[in-house]
């Protein structure tokens, strides 16, 4: 990423964070609303990366401490590899469950 694409993210970001109120003309209620979900829905979005995110490394850790398993006792690798499904899938339920706890917050909250 070169330098004038870095810029044009961060100058993007920023114009995200302005308040609605800054940019129209709305009633107090309507301009809280808007803020409030402006907030909300860039909460939800910035948990969600956080949780896939660290839901990766968690994955790429026990993938790499199975195969580490596998390759020093060969026998076990049907134990190994039942175990570590039962576990990716686990891993993965965290990332959904984040999910779920995201949709539920934008389209059931009703501040107002």
């Amino acid at each position: 990423m070169n330098r004038a694409q870095r810029n044009l993210m961060i100058i993007g970001f920023l114009i995200c964070l302005i308040p609605s109120h800054v940019l129209a003309a709305e009633s107090d209620v309507e301009a809280a609303k808007s803020q409030f979900f402006s907030v909300l829905a860039f909460s939800c979005a910035f948990g969600m990366a956080i949780a896939s995110g660290l839901c990766g490394i968690a994955q790429a850790k026990a993938i790499k401490s199975a195969m580490e398993a596998i390759s020093r006792q060969p026998s076990i690798a049907k134990d190994v590899q039942t175990a570590l499904v039962i576990s990716l899938a686990l891993i993965e339920a965290l990332g959904l469950y984040t999910l779920v706890v995201a949709l539920l917050l934008i389209f059931q909250v009703k501040p107002f």
